[in-house]
Formats: C-alpha cells, sequence, structure tokens
C-alpha cells in the first residue's frame, strides 16, 4: 500500500484500489444508493433532475452507468451516447452494434477467432517413452543399454 491523498478530500491515507479514502468512499456508497433508489421511483426523470434531487454530480452519475454500476430504465431522458456511433445507450460505452463491429475486427486481427486462452491438453507420451518410473515419475529407455 502507498500513502496517497483522496481525490475527494485530499485526506493522507494508505491507496488500495480507488483513488479516495475509506470515509469519502463509505460516503459515496450512500450517495449511490440514493440514487439508484431515486432513479426507480422517478423514471421519467432527466439527468439534470436526478442530480439536483441526489446531490450526485451529473458527471459521477454518468460515470456509473458507464461502468455497468448503474443500468438506467429504457426511455429516461439521459444523455448518454456509443462512443463511436452517437446512438443512445443505457448502459457500458457503446452500442450493441458498434460493440458486435469490434468484436468482429479483433476476431479478424487474431485469424478469424475469437482471442481465447488456450486449453493446455495433457501430452500423451509415445508407446515407446513414458514408463512409469518410483513414485509416479516418467521416465524414458533413452538412457538406458538394452
Amino acid at each position: 500500500m502507498m500513502p496517497t491523498n483522496c481525490r475527494r478530500c485530499g485526506k493522507l491515507f494508505n491507496k488500495t484500489i480507488d483513488t479516495i479514502c475509506p470515509s469519502c468512499l463509505r460516503e459515496e456508497e450512500k450517495q449511490f444508493d440514493v440514487l439508484r433508489e431515486y432513479i426507480l421511483e422517478n423514471r421519467t426523470a432527466t439527468i439534470s433532475e436526478v442530480a439536483d434531487a441526489t446531490k450526485v454530480p451529473p458527471k459521477r452519475i454518468l460515470r456509473y452507468i458507464r461502468e455497468g454500476r448503474l443500468i438506467v430504465p429504457e426511455g429516461m431522458n439521459f444523455e448518454l451516447n456509443c462512443k463511436q456511433c452517437d446512438a443512445i445507450i443505457y448502459e457500458g460505452n457503446y452500442c450493441g452494434p458498434c460493440t458486435n463491429k469490434m468484436v468482429q475486427n479483433l476476431s479478424g486481427a487474431y485469424g478469424g477467432t475469437t482471442p481465447t486462452k488456450a486449453k493446455s491438453e495433457p501430452k500423451s507420451a509415445p508407446a515407446s517413452e513414458g514408463k512409469k518410473g518410483p513414485k509416479g515419475y516418467h521416465t524414458t529407455d533413452s538412457g538406458k543399454k538394452k
């Protein structure tokens, strides 16, 4: 852990993952709960109305949506657009069609397959090799005299 200043209050704290101190993080979580409840009860509110009522800055509301922490009900008047084509979206950073295009482009870059972690399959030894020695160790006949 490295000592750093909280980006909200300036207090010195031991940084773990977040850039805000534990007390500001608790306060932010309380604000998030208020925000979520307000959105569920006021599905036709605009982002400025939500920000005014909950005292949560619009930038932070948009950050929660982009991070996927907050999902806005369809039809709610929030100014959240796809970063690629400016289509209206309700969560994340990109709309469905742009996400699909990016996946296709990436899969083309990987030779037509999507990038996945290779599965390591156990290799079987050829018939002439791989005799089990004591305690499960594998040995070969190559060093023995015949």
